[in-house]
């Protein structure tokens, strides 16, 4: 199979999302992003293990303390590629101007993401991405998941962020915002895929709908299957067992090499993990 020749598709993923509160405008407007406080933010991560198999944990942060929450995300971003939907524009720079209100600087996992260049490096804007860096425009969240068929704001809205947080549903906040990681992170399979020509990848949104299901998490019930799940079994399944392939014809290749009669000790450890 023919390999783009850009970087590989990052393989320890970080996708963010933050919902914030801003007083409303005189016209009703979207108020401007400076304005914004982040109330919630949610880190989805996933990790591509050995033999093509993806690990997820997901997290939400509230911002009770301000301090403290852009502590422990700019923690969760660390050592990943963070993924987002208009990162670059909102969600980035809405948290680089809370650190700095908080007078936090001291914020590694954040700076790198906030800082990083914008068409390659460890931040990837799938908006960015998917518009050709703004050649295409007019583009949502909502509308390019309702193309795709994955699910996408089905019990709540942004806009409705401030009177759910004025009624005390925080908890309700949380789980729309982690609604939008999933949608995000099931986004971002079949674009990666696309952009660096590796059909496989996208393989990690079943994996993931697999891992709803295994930790009963009943607001992400509707990413358990999507409609493209059948044929995204079969990348998934396509994908471990390449991987096996070339882990296995790596180490037949280093026994060779050694010049070492019949299978070591090393060997054989290293060949029950794959037969």
């Amino acid at each position: 199979m023919f390999r783009s020749n850009d970087m590989s598709p990052p393989t320890s993923l970080a996708v963010l999302d933050i919902e914030t509160v801003a007083a409303t405008t005189e016209d009703n407007s979207f108020p401007p992003w400076p304005t914004h406080r982040p109330v919630v933010a949610s880190v989805l991560t996933a990790d591509r293990r050995r033999y093509g198999q993806w690990q997820f944990e997901l997290e939400s942060v509230t911002f009770d303390d301000g301090r403290c929450a852009i502590e422990r995300v700019s923690h969760l971003l660390e050592r990943r590629t963070v993924i987002g939907f208009n990162t670059r524009g909102f969600d980035l720079p809405a948290l680089a101007v809370e650190a700095m209100r908080h007078q936090h600087f001291d914020c590694a996992g954040l700076s790198l993401a906030w800082r990083a260049n914008r068409y390659s490096g460890n931040h990837v804007d799938l908006l960015d991405v998917i518009s050709s860096f703004g050649g295409a425009r007019g583009a949502n969240l909502a509308m390019l998941c309702a193309e795709l068929g994955i699910p996408c704001k089905v019990d709540a809205h942004g806009s409705e962020v401030g009177e759910m947080m004025a009624s005390g549903k925080a908890d309700a906040v949380a789980r729309y915002c982690e609604s939008d990681t999933a949608a995000t992170l099931c986004l971002a399979g079949m674009v990666l895929a696309l952009r660096h020509n590796e059909p496989t990848y996208a393989g990690l949104v079943s994996q993931f709908g697999v891992w709803v299901r295994e930790r009963g998490l009943k607001h992400l019930a509707a990413y358990q299957r999507l409609p493209s799940h059948a044929e995204l079994d079969r990348l998934s399944l396509v994908g471990i067992v390449e991987e096996g392939i070339e882990a296995l014809d790596h180490r037949l290749h280093l026994q060779w090499a050694t010049n070492v009669p019949g299978a070591s000790s090393v060997t054989k450890s290293a060949f029950s993990d794959i037969l």
